[in-house]
């Protein structure tokens, strides 16, 4: 018997066999077999060409298959029941169709059985309006009614709710990297914003250190400031909290060398920004000006900004992290050798936080497009789905910006709220 090939082949014909003219449905042509389904509606070209192509997406969109829909799963059950062998299937008869809404139709004198050799048959439910489908050899196929029986196959989607978190690196020279994410993220919100109806997003900056400032002006500050950084904000060294030194957590007063060195205009106690954020681009620079007196230690950091302990209640970034929003993950960086773990790791690690989903999740890493061994943070974004690497050292990100905002716009159609 011939394989069949339902959706797993990624056939334009459900029904199709891999081999050979007749079909293995009982042993008849597949264009009778074909009418039968169509007159009964198990076969819709329009609902099938749907559900290929949420089965089969564009690559650059998505590189793993988009969540099955109902419809599709009861077209392979009814190709897995027509698999079953005329020894198994010889017992049936017209008394043994069953309705589909649970009762069963028994055979009696006033009721006509179908003819079950050479074509297949049919019966239909008195009480429930479905139908059942016999073949030549026996086989029974269930109809499982109309599509508005079953729902919308398409996925819920984000609704334009979307979680943005950036992880910036606070090492030597980020500081001109820092400018360059700040010039381009106007466009990028707005690009993403003109896609949704009702866009509500977060967006915190964490970076890649869990000291605040500068140590060493944070021992020598004096009431006339520190002498290493000019600007540097003394007079905040005692008032630090411990999310203000806690890896991970979102930033709300950069203090250093070419950082921000005041505290950030941010509406409420958040450590990151809210829709309805006043003057959203001006509260980002500020946030996203963390200097360059730090570490690299991003992935690190981006496995701590979004843990159960962090996002929880109580913890730092508490209330971030959405159940049923899309999160959108920038990482800017060089290297990252001092990250302890792997990018498998950090991965598992990311899709855990998502509810085990990494279609939930687009990432965009910021270092070297080339990924050699010893770049950990482009190989973490390549284990993903979504995902645009770029060059750190370009002169501007906007191209890479409005190549994320892309998959944004497709991952978060696409997403299933867990």
């Amino acid at each position: 018997m011939p394989l069949l090939s339902p959706v797993m082949a990624g056939s334009p014909d459900l029904f199709e066999a891999e081999t050979g003219s007749a079909n293995s449905l009982g042993e008849q042509p597949r264009s009778d077999l074909h009418r039968v389904q169509a007159g009964l509606g198990l076969l819709r070209p329009a609902a099938l060409r749907g559900a290929m192509t949420k089965l089969h997406p564009r690559e650059h969109t998505r590189s793993s298959p988009a969540p099955t829909s109902l419809r599709a799963i009861s077209l392979c059950a009814a190709v897995c029941f027509s698999c079953a062998t005329p020894q198994d299937s010889e017992s049936l008869s017209a008394g043994d169709l069953v309705d589909t809404q649970g009762g069963s139709s028994s055979a009696s004198a006033n009721t006509t059985s179908p003819t079950v050799t050479g074509e297949a048959s049919s019966t239909t439910s008195g009480t429930s309006g479905k139908t059942s489908v016999v073949t030549s050899g026996g086989t029974l196929l269930h109809d499982v009614g109309f599509e508005e029986d079953l729902g919308s196959s398409t996925p819920a989607g984000c609704g334009g709710k979307i979680d943005f978190l950036f992880v910036l690196s606070r090492h030597y020279l980020m500081h001109e990297v820092q400018d360059k994410l700040v010039k381009a993220f106007p466009a990028f919100i707005n690009t993403i914003e003109s896609e949704f109806a009702d866009f509500d997003y977060h967006i915190m900056v964490v970076d890649g250190d869990e000291r605040w400032g500068s140590e060493s002006c944070n021992e020598l500050c004096t009431p006339e400031g520190c002498e290493q950084i000019d600007d540097y904000p003394c007079s905040y060294v005692d008032k630090i909290t411990p999310c203000d030194t806690t890896l991970g957590a979102g930033s709300v007063f950069p203090a250093g060398r070419y950082a921000t060195n005041a505290p950030c205009p941010m509406s409420g106690s958040n450590r990151y920004l809210s829709s309805g954020e006043a003057g959203l681009n001006n509260a980002f620079a500020c946030v996203a000006r963390i200097g360059a007196s730090g570490d690299d230690r991003v992935a690190e950091a981006l496995v701590a900004a979004i843990d159960s302990s962090a996002v929880g209640q109580g913890g730092c970034n508490e209330g971030f992290l959405r159940e049923d929003a899309l999160l959108v993950v920038t990482v800017i960086s060089g290297y990252d050798y001092d990250s302890a773990g792997t990018p498998e790791g950090w991965a598992s690690a990311v899709v855990s936080a998502k509810a085990g989903d990494p279609n939930a999740v687009v990432m965009l890493s910021i270092t070297d497009p080339a990924c050699p061994p010893y770049d950990r943070v482009c190989q973490l974004a390549k284990t993903f789905p979504h995902h645009v690497v770029g060059h750190v050292l370009e002169d501007d990100y906007g191209s890479l910006f409005e190549e994320t905002s892309l998959l944004v716009s497709s991952a978060c159609e696409d997403l299933v709220p867990q």
